[in-house]
């Protein structure tokens, strides 16, 4: 017991007898871990932080085409065998995949809304339940103004042409679930595929305004695709995949790259 507190004592009046010394190490030593700590906090706090935000936004892996396109079913089927990618959907053109949506208990009130096909595991609706042949999933903004809830009965209607030659496609549908606020931004609707196909083809005047939601023939083009990289860092070789391939894609792979770049060079130079 005497000798480490000897020691200890020994050390104590040396530290008091060269003061000036040891302020000076101790400063040295502060000047060169400071940086190095800043350095830490900003990869394990900021950078880390941002990726857990990343990793947690199902849109920052999601994958679109940016121009219509005609897409078949083997080429869906190929970008969806890839086994960096979780999720894949067909989408029509754009101006074909609206519809406008009431609520059957309370008609009168009618507002527009995109449609958008989805299917079961779609990571934008997270926990919410995939719609069945004749529901929907309504965006938090379509179900704010028409107030709806799971259960609910609503009627999609597609229109076309004007005037006199104005017919309407009418479906009766039932609300599965209200998707997050994070899966879309706008007044919208998930829908299964079959039902968008049937959106499209009336739109373009292929089918009478009393049809029904058929399964999607395998011989059917699409307008587009909408994918979901399995990992963040996946987006990024999905990108540049696809637009060596000659398909024009918006992601979020520049904002993704520079920050798995900032954390690399963060970690050199940490380790």
């Amino acid at each position: 017991m005497m000798r480490p507190v000897l020691v200890a004592g020994l050390a104590l009046r040396d530290l008091l007898h060269e003061a000036r010394l040891f302020a000076c190490t101790a400063t040295g030593f502060a000047a060169v871990l400071a940086p190095l700590l800043v350095l830490f906090a900003l990869k394990h706090g900021v950078i880390e932080g941002l990726r857990e935000t990343l990793v947690q936004n199902p849109r920052a892996r999601m994958v679109v085409n940016t121009a219509n396109r005609g897409l078949d079913q083997r080429c869906l089927a190929d970008l969806a065998a890839r086994p960096d990618v979780a999720f894949v959907v067909p989408r029509t053109r754009t101006l074909n995949a609206e519809a406008r949506f009431e609520r059957r208990d309370r008609p009168g009130s009618v507002f527009r809304a995109e449609l958008l096909a989805t299917a079961a595991g779609d990571p934008l609706l997270g926990a919410a339940t995939a719609p069945g042949p004749r529901g929907i999933v309504a965006s938090a903004s379509l179900a704010a103004r028409l107030e709806l809830a799971p259960g609910m009965e609503v009627t999609l209607r597609a229109p076309r042409g004007a005037g006199a030659a104005r017919e309407v496609l009418e479906l009766a549908m039932t609300v599965a679930a209200v998707a997050p606020p994070s899966a879309f931004d706008r007044d919208g609707a998930f829908v299964p595929l079959p039902v968008l196909a049937l959106v499209d083809d009336f739109t373009d005047g292929l089918v009478a305004p009393g049809a029904e939601p058929q399964d999607v023939s395998a011989a059917r083009v699409f307008a587009g695709f909408r994918a979901h990289a399995r990992r963040l860092e996946d987006v990024v070789a999905i990108d540049q995949a696809l637009r060596r391939g000659g398909v024009e894609v918006d992601t979020r792979a520049g904002e993704i790259a520079g920050l798995l770049e900032l954390d690399r060079n963060l970690g050199q130079l940490i380790a």
